[in-house]
């Protein structure tokens, strides 16, 4: 604690998304630190309209993107997917946490839409032969009469 990892990160995504063709960076962070982690951009990259009227710009660079938050406030598929599909369209940072990120990417229907079908197992098949063979003799059986 206290050595600034959150604040290096911070750094290189500004660098990263100022600087370069990448548009969203997705971060992954303990859910417990989720609004830690929105503060800590808020503070160290505000937004421009929370910069006050007489800022130097010499000084402070506003953030030039949205920093979108996933948690559990987002109850439904369809309340996530909007965030995800804003984040995605409009560029920006996505903080989400472990669970979330886990729930969301075992739903494959959660893109498409449509379900998928189950699998059927794919296992060896153990066949019993002495199983086999009475069938086999009941089977004659059953022919011959």
């Amino acid at each position: 604690m206290g050595l600034g990892k959150t604040l290096q990160v911070i750094s290189f995504v500004d660098v990263l998304l100022r600087h370069t063709s990448a548009r969203t960076v997705l971060a992954i962070v303990p859910v417990n630190t989720l609004q830690n982690w929105l503060a800590e951009f808020n503070m160290w990259l505000p937004a421009q309209e929370a910069l006050p009227q007489d800022y130097n710009p010499e000084e402070i660079l506003p953030r030039t993107c949205k920093v979108h938050i996933l948690n559990d406030e987002h109850k439904t598929t369809v309340a996530r997917a909007k965030v995800i599909s804003d984040w995605s369209t409009g560029g920006g940072v996505l903080l989400m946490g472990y669970e979330m990120y886990r729930l969301l990417s075992l739903k494959k229907s959660f893109v498409t839409g449509r379900k998928k079908k189950p699998k059927k197992p794919t296992g060896p098949v153990i066949i019993d032969l002495d199983e086999e063979d009475r069938q086999q003799e009941l089977l004659k059986g059953k022919r011959l009469k």
